[in-house]
């Protein structure tokens, strides 16, 4: 996977949370979900920022750590646009995600 896909996925997740009513999403909240490690994360956070999709906010993580800590708090209107409009979504990531809410992540694993 490339880091637009896996910024693809963060923000389908996000968008599931905080249409749930999930206000701030961590960078523990991701590393739990996704077992993605932290350059991975990095990455795909650093993708949504620039290309301001996400709320987020940045803090000093552990010192002894090449991570940062984070606290995302939901959409800016532009993420939730190209969220809701799946030729946008798929243009902007290289993916389709159909319905949102209804979205099958990577990272889960599918029992046979």
């Amino acid at each position: 996977m490339g880091i637009k896909n896996d910024a693809g996925e963060l923000l389908v997740y996000v968008y599931s949370q905080y249409t749930q009513d999930v206000n701030w999403i961590t960078r523990k909240n991701v590393e739990t979900e996704t077992e993605w490690d932290t350059g991975r994360i990095n990455r795909a956070i650093e993708y949504l920022r620039d290309l301001n999709l996400i709320k987020i906010m940045f803090y000093l993580g552990d010192v002894k750590s090449p991570s940062y800590g984070f606290g995302i708090r939901g959409l800016t209107p532009k993420g939730i646009d190209i969220i809701e409009n799946t030729q946008t979504f798929k243009s902007t990531f290289g993916f389709e995600i159909g319905v949102p809410g209804v979205f099958n992540f990577s990272w889960q694993v599918q029992e046979q």
